[in-house]
């Protein structure tokens, strides 16, 4: 019944045969993977997660199906409109990506570290660094074709920073991060991130303040501002953490504009948990929204460096809502995430191509506060 109303436009004229025949294929294979695969087991609906910290079960091999194509790279690419002016500066930062400067990846609360070791630490580097610094910087910035990140933590209160920036293109575009200083628009420095593709590398802020040479805030500024510029497909999350009561919190704020298209990234989730953080567990949100059936796969990268680690793939239930604890994915693909991977990206997709029918987020519990948070928003660098 599906396709012949498909086999119809609104205006009463017939599609042509070849395309009602490839709906049928389309449809055909759908049903074979759904047939093929198992369901979603009934514990992950939402209403009847388990128990946070509950091991997982061996219910999760049941999905260990591919569904007949090679995973993709985790990407959101095609966001931004080609156009000449920008293949152009593709072109430019594929050149200057050499140049790019690399920073340490920064982690928060992993079960072996201690965050404020960590922070004292990148605090006297930072500290050291500026204090031996007299350079006066051009004043006044105009951020009209940048991305802002505002409001920035440098540790009041006990509250800090973290940039995660993730790469959806197929190359590694260096990021721009200008810091300027406000109400009076100081421009403190800039520094050159480059990030593999598939990756989301967590800094804090005294590692971005150092790379961009920055002082400490001057001439009546009392906060900084982060200026961001990409010409790729290419995005970043803002996090702060509270080292003195385990406050931790998605500080994103999004700007969008026209001609990029923002719907892919309803497919991925990134920087979730793994269960090398096992004080802030995290879960992944997969919604299926359509009437019917669907099979999808839960393709799983570290988000270090862009690798894929596994697919978990089973059938999702007409409108139903699933929350998949990371511990159960890494127990279904058999990783075991070491002190350098505290974080995973995530790409669903169904069996009819890339769209996955899925709204998709995340959450994590923090354990000392009792509370969820969630992690889902992240923002694109529109320019």
């Amino acid at each position: 019944m599906g396709l012949n109303v498909l086999s119809r436009a609104r205006c009463g004229a017939t599609i042509p045969s070849v395309f009602v025949a490839m709906l049928a294929g389309l449809f055909s294979a759908a049903q074979a993977q759904e047939t093929a695969l198992k369901p979603f087991p009934e514990k992950y609906l939402v209403g009847k997660t388990p128990d946070v910290g509950a091991t997982a079960s061996a219910e999760v091999e049941q999905l260990l199906v591919p569904l007949g194509e090679a995973p993709p790279r985790f990407s959101f690419g095609g966001l931004k409109p080609e156009t000449a002016e920008k293949a152009e500066a593709k072109a430019l930062a594929r050149a200057a990506s050499a140049s790019a400067k690399p920073l340490t990846e920064s982690v928060i609360a992993p079960s072996d570290i201690s965050v404020f070791d960590i922070e004292k630490a990148e605090r006297a580097k930072w500290a050291e660094k500026q204090a031996a610094s007299g350079v006066e910087k051009p004043a006044a910035y105009s951020g009209i074709l940048a991305t802002t990140v505002a409001p920035i933590y440098v540790g009041v209160a006990g509250n800090t920073s973290y940039l995660r920036i993730v790469n959806g293109d197929d190359f590694n575009y260096p990021t721009t991060v200008t810091v300027v200083g406000g109400p009076n628009g100081t421009v403190y420095g800039s520094a050159t991130i480059s990030v593999p593709p598939g990756a989301s590398p967590q800094y804090d802020i005294y590692s971005i303040l150092a790379a961009a040479n920055a002082s400490t805030l001057r001439n009546g500024d009392t906060y900084y501002t982060l200026y961001l510029r990409n010409v790729g497909d290419v995005g970043f999350q803002h996090v702060i953490y509270n080292s003195q009561n385990a406050f931790f919190e998605n500080a994103s704020v999004c700007t969008y504009v026209d001609g990029i298209s923002y719907g892919t990234l309803n497919q991925v989730a990134i920087n979730v948990h793994t269960t090398r953080i096992p004080t802030y567990p995290s879960f992944a949100f997969v919604h299926n929204y359509l009437s019917s059936n669907v099979a999808m796969a839960v393709d799983i990268y570290d988000a270090s460096t862009g690798t894929l680690k596994g697919t978990y793939s089973g059938v999702a239930a007409p409108n139903a809502t699933y929350a998949l604890p990371m511990a159960d994915l890494e127990a279904a693909i058999g990783w075991v995430p070491t002190v350098s991977q505290p974080h995973a990206n995530i790409l669903v997709r169904s069996s009819t191509g890339s769209t996955s029918y899925a709204l998709v987020g995340q959450n994590i519990l923090n354990e000392r506060l009792s509370a969820f948070l969630n992690m889902t928003n992240f923002c694109i660098i529109n320019y």
